[in-house]
């Protein structure tokens, strides 16, 4: 969500910040500010883009320095304004944070009658003016950081300056990520390793309540407690490269033409001999009675296609979870259990909450994340990389496809672990999975027709996704996927589902898009495409046997074979270059689409 920076070397603090801030826009944000020392605290902060703030520092220049702190904002308490953008504080400290202060008015309340005035309609603002409070109380930064956060309730990762301390920067987290990047004689603190990594791919993170004093000298890492702990450096799995278009239009775009290479990454690492090599550090196949996949928004739609192909192979019962229900939904973990949590950044808030109260239920974990060393990577019972590199568009696309693909690959270690296939047949479906590269690479090739279908969706208002089993999986990502970057009104619903009530909102300005990758159940599928066209519904189909398509439906796009088990998988990749092109056509910011955030580190 918000995205933060600090900085402390020998180059201009503010434009490593602006820099900074620019690459961290992708979390999504409404406004964005920096303070720098430079004799006194002074910050600049502006409501809209980066180049709102950028005009302001033009017109209002903050003075030069060799320190700062930045933010990009995601609101959640108080409007989108300049008040309300980071930093927050007063003359004596000034903060950016990430997370959400739950009890900041009681605070609020504590801390006028103790004579501070508020100036915002900010939580962020109770905490600086807090640490304010105790550093006047104490005399002493890490025991004013460590004794205001006791009081804190909620989620935070912040950086804080003090007046009196030139180029010093002191920082904390709690359930908020946060980043120390090491550069030569220079350091950077953010929320994400892309903020930096143009300047140093060399880092480490703070654990949960580490607090940090970041000077010129270098950086100094304290428990709550005051004892000193030394962190080892880690090397970022990617390179600034990664994180550029690399001549596409948009990040989105060019994610879509990463998948390939990442199935063939996939399969190579998590494969040996033609069969699926996967090491689980104490989960055994053989003892899982039951599997729950709990994960939010695109995460929880790989983990309803991980549900359908972990039962068809294993025969093991398995529960797909939003994970913002599951962790208060009082769920019964039986002996045997194990948990599967998805998650790309692998801080999702209520991913990480629900992990933490399935550990202590006793159950198994299993992290299925893309960042190394993230606080899911960290605390679950074992850990698979999706490997899918940084992703920049908020709307995932290749992180979703390696999460199927992974899930595809465990659910046939699962198989042949628990005797339900031959070696042979496993062969067979692996040689598959590899193929996938192969067949999304001709799903791509489809673009210019997937253009064409994407001229006659775009001016719609509201859009219907239709599938069976596998397809109905399909559906509802690529249903998301559209309404995040279109903003077009669209649904998915079951296909059998349709006379069950959503008929009754198909009329002839209703385009229907109907999926047709799961061949087992085409005649039935088509039954229902009937039903839609006889109501005056523009139809479009993407199916595979397009002799039993063409006379049915308007429009059809044809989706390369696979195994029906893998279609939702190049399903996806058409569905997502066709909301890609929908929101191209109806001119929406793609890669960092209204109200949206990458990475949601708060309930």
């Amino acid at each position: 969500m918000c995205g933060i920076i600090g900085y402390i070397g020998e180059r201009d603090a503010v434009g490593v910040a602006v820099d900074a801030l620019e690459r961290l826009s992708y979390r999504g944000y409404d406004s964005a500010g920096i303070a720098t020392w430079a004799g006194a605290l002074t910050s600049r902060k502006a409501a809209g883009k980066i180049d709102a703030l950028k005009k302001l520092l033009s017109d209002s220049p903050l003075p030069a320095s060799k320190s700062a702190i930045g933010h990009t904002r995601w609101a959640t308490h108080g409007a989108v304004n300049d008040k309300n953008s980071h930093p927050h504080g007063n003359e004596n400290v000034l903060i950016v944070h990430n997370g959400i202060i739950e009890n900041y008015l009681l605070l609020k309340a504590r801390l006028t009658a103790l004579g501070y005035n508020f100036t915002s309609d900010t939580d962020s603002e109770a905490a600086a003016l807090l640490i304010d409070y105790e550093y006047k109380r104490c005399g002493d930064k890490h025991t004013a950081i460590a004794a205001a956060c006791e009081s804190l309730r909620g989620s935070y990762a912040i950086l804080a300056m003090f007046a009196d301390s030139p180029d010093e920067i002191w920082c904390i987290r709690h359930e908020s990520p946060l980043l120390i990047g090491f550069g030569d004689d220079e350091y950077f603190i953010s929320s994400d390793i892309p903020a930096f990594l143009s300047y140093t791919n060399r880092y480490f993170r703070l654990s949960e309540g580490e607090i940090a004093k970041i000077t010129k000298s270098g950086v100094e890492v304290f428990l709550t407690n005051g004892e000193k702990i030394e962190k080892s450096v880690e090397v970022a799995a990617f390179n600034a490269e990664d994180a550029k278009k690399c001549g596409f239009n948009h990040f989105m775009r060019k994610e879509i033409s990463d998948e390939p290479e990442i199935i063939s990454k996939l399969t190579k690492i998590y494969g040996k001999d033609g069969l699926p090599s996967l090491s689980l550090d104490n989960i055994s196949a053989e003892n899982t009675s039951h599997i729950s996949i709990v994960g939010c928004g695109t995460a929880y739609h790989a983990g309803l296609y991980g549900k359908t192909v972990i039962e068809g192979l294993t025969g093991i019962r398995c529960d797909a979870c939003v994970a913002s229900e599951f962790r208060y939904s009082n769920p019964v973990i039986d002996e045997g259990e194990l948990v599967i949590f998805i998650s790309q950044s692998g801080e999702t808030a209520d991913t990480l909450s629900s992990l933490r109260m399935v550990k202590s239920m006793g159950a198994k974990s299993l992290g299925i994340v893309n960042t190394v060393g993230s606080s899911i990577a960290s605390e679950a019972d074992s850990t698979l990389y999706i490997h899918a590199g940084v992703e920049i568009a908020v709307a995932s696309t290749k992180a979703y496809v390696a999460q199927c693909v992974l899930l595809a690959i465990f659910a046939l270690d699962f198989a042949i672990k628990r005797g339900k296939i031959t070696k042979n047949e496993a062969k067979s479906l692996f040689t598959e999975i590899e193929n996938l590269k192969s067949v999304i690479e001709s799903a791509v090739e489809l673009e210019e027709n997937i253009e064409l279908v994407a001229k006659e969706l775009f001016p719609s208002d509201n859009l219907f996704f239709i599938g069976r089993r596998y397809d109905y999986i399909a559906a509802i990502e690529g249903s998301l996927k559209l309404k995040e970057i279109s903003y077009i009104h669209s649904e998915a619903y079951a296909a059998g589902e349709l006379k069950h009530g959503t008929i009754s909102l198909v009329t002839d300005k209703t385009p229907v898009i109907a999926l047709f990758g799961d061949e087992e159940l085409l005649e039935k599928t088509v039954s229902n495409l009937k039903e839609v066209s006889a109501r005056g519904a523009k139809t479009v189909a993407i199916a595979s046997s397009l002799e039993k398509i063409a006379e049915v439906a308007d429009i059809v796009i044809n989706l390369p074979k696979t195994n029906p088990m893998l279609s939702p998988i190049p399903m996806a990749v058409i569905l997502q270059l066709l909301a890609y092109h929908i929101a191209n056509m109806r001119g929406c910011d793609i890669d960092q689409p209204r109200n949206l955030a990458k990475s949601v580190t708060v309930e």
